[in-house]
């Protein structure tokens, strides 16, 4: 739930960025790389469909 008020706060939000909003909040042992993943090509998605996140247009 973390991750979706950052996200919603933070929609241009960079790889690093979506990493380091996850630390403290689930084990590190994969680095959270799926989940990055899937984050960030979800944001890139919207972006490319125009769609509104967290109230901003992305």
């Amino acid at each position: 739930m973390s991750l979706s008020a950052f996200v919603r706060d933070n929609p241009h939000a960079s790889r690093p960025e979506i990493k380091a909003a996850m630390v403290g909040n689930i084990c590190r042992c994969t680095g959270y790389e799926r989940i990055v993943d899937a984050v960030a090509d979800w944001l890139d998605q919207a972006r490319m469909a125009g769609q509104v996140v967290g109230g901003i247009h992305v």
